[in-house]
């Protein structure tokens, strides 16, 4: 029989209880089976492979014989199943029951992994907690850290300023918040300025960037003129030569100019009596006073005694 056998379009490979006729050109017709086979009673492996169709006629009048089961299981990590059937003797089943056992409340599977505080790492501010199955409470101490006391450090001085660039360094661990005080890094006004300038001139020079100034010596001398006297009065022109430079404040002396009273005053008067005479712009006074003579007396002189301006003292 060939390993394929198709009758009529259908596939009849591998099925029993067909077989070939050959005819004498070495051509082979299929036989597909024929005929019914009654079935009258329950049963299992009943052959039919020979039958084109089945007649099956059960008494239906009867009442099956069932059958309860039931299937337990306890809980297990692991999968279960079963295939129920009836025993020998009943027709089916009626029902099957299948328990499967309550899990522990404090069950844990192999698949969790037990953990403890010892399992907890804590590097600086930050705890690590693994997973997995903690039975009771974990708690992981971190390490108390210390801050750092903040330091400056001055940079380079460029262009009349210096960076100041404050740093601080804290060890690992928790630390407490506040704030925390450094030394302060001082920068002198030296550090800031640099060259010297050249004052040339006087008025406002603004040397914010220079270290010094340069200011050129001065100084001034000091004379006065005396004019030409006039009306018993002379006029002292007063002058000063000074030298470029800076000048300090104060006062310069000079020579002095000295006026005689000589040549202040000029001409001479003639002066013939008595009295308070203003003698302010003269330069010489002649006194012409007549003399005077003393008499004493017991009487009165006569018109003839004596002469003019003569004093008579009348004695007693």
């Amino acid at each position: 029989m060939s390993d394929n056998l198709t009758v009529f379009g259908i596939d009849y490979t591998g099925v029993t209880g067909i077989k070939a006729k050959g005819t004498g050109n070495g051509t082979l017709t299929y036989i597909r089976p024929a005929g019914t086979k009654s079935i009258s009673a329950n049963g299992t492996g009943i052959d039919v492979t020979q039958y084109a169709s089945v007649d099956v006629a059960v008494p239906t009048g009867g009442t099956p014989t069932l059958q309860s089961k039931s299937v337990s299981y306890t809980p297990s990590e692991t999968a279960q199943s079963a295939t129920v059937t009836p025993d020998s003797g009943y027709d089916g089943l009626s029902g099957v029951v299948v328990s499967v056992g309550a899990i522990p409340s404090d069950y844990v599977g192999s698949g969790i992994t037990q953990r403890s505080s010892s399992d907890l790492t804590a590097s600086g501010a930050t705890v690590t907690v693994p997973a997995g199955y903690y039975s009771a409470q974990a708690s992981k101490a971190v390490a108390s850290g210390t801050a750092g006391t903040p330091t400056a450090t001055k940079g380079t001085v460029s262009d009349h300023s210096v960076s100041v660039t404050p740093s601080v360094t804290n060890t690992t661990g928790y630390i407490t918040g506040g704030t925390k005080s450094g030394t302060a890094v001082t920068v002198s006004a030296s550090e800031l300025v640099s060259g010297t300038y050249t004052v040339g001139a006087s008025g406002t020079h603004d040397v914010t960037n220079y270290a010094s100034a340069s200011v050129a010596s001065g100084g001034a001398t000091a004379s006065a003129t005396k004019g030409a006297v006039s009306n018993h009065s002379v006029t002292v022109t007063p002058s000063v030569t000074r030298t470029a430079g800076y000048v300090t404040a104060g006062t310069a002396n000079g020579t002095a100019v000295t006026v005689s009273a000589s040549e202040l005053v000029s001409g001479s008067q003639t002066l013939t009596d008595n009295g308070t005479v203003d003698v302010t712009n003269l330069a010489s006074v002649t006194v012409a006073i007549p003399i005077v003579t003393y008499h004493t007396s017991s009487s009165a002189p006569t018109s003839s005694q004596g002469s003019d301006g003569d004093l008579w003292l009348v004695t007693a």
